[in-house]
């Protein structure tokens, strides 16, 4: 595999416009979030609530995975470090199916694929609960494979 040795100052200079790109993005995640409150507060519709988490644990997933929770939320905390990834993937996958089952209006439209999606829900809040109870790589390997 190619290895590049940087410079110390071409190194941060990188690091600082990745940054700089991923602050831009996280940004956009946070306004979609607020935006989406506003309509749900205005609609009263649960999709949005969903909507919300989902926006939200991808946000969190893609925080975590480039460093900048343990940088700016929990520095101290390495263990909630670990604990956030664990958390925020079945966050994702059951946001997305219960945001999917209301959005499409799956109920009245394909009873079968409600209830699959259904199932995909609680196949989720499961791999949520025992996740605290498994190693971190055998729930990591669970949660990705759901």
């Amino acid at each position: 595999f190619p290895l590049k040795i940087w410079q110390e100052r071409d190194y941060l200079l990188e690091v600082g416009r990745t940054g700089n790109a991923r602050s831009l993005y996280y940004g956009l995640l946070l306004f979609v979030i607020i935006f989406n409150v506003f309509i749900y507060l205005t609609l009263k519709e649960s999709m949005y609530l969903f909507y919300v988490l989902f926006i939200s644990a991808i946000l969190l997933i893609q925080a975590t995975l480039h460093g900048r929770t343990f940088q700016g939320l929990w520095p101290t905390l390495p263990w909630l470090q670990n604990l956030s990834i664990l958390v925020a993937v079945p966050l994702v996958v059951l946001a997305a199916s219960e945001f999917s089952r209301r959005f499409l209006d799956l109920k009245e439209h394909a009873p079968l694929w409600n209830r699959l999606m259904f199932g995909v829900s609680v196949l989720s809040l499961a791999v949520l609960a025992i996740s605290f109870g498994l190693p971190a790589p055998l729930a990591k390997m669970v949660a990705l494979s759901l």
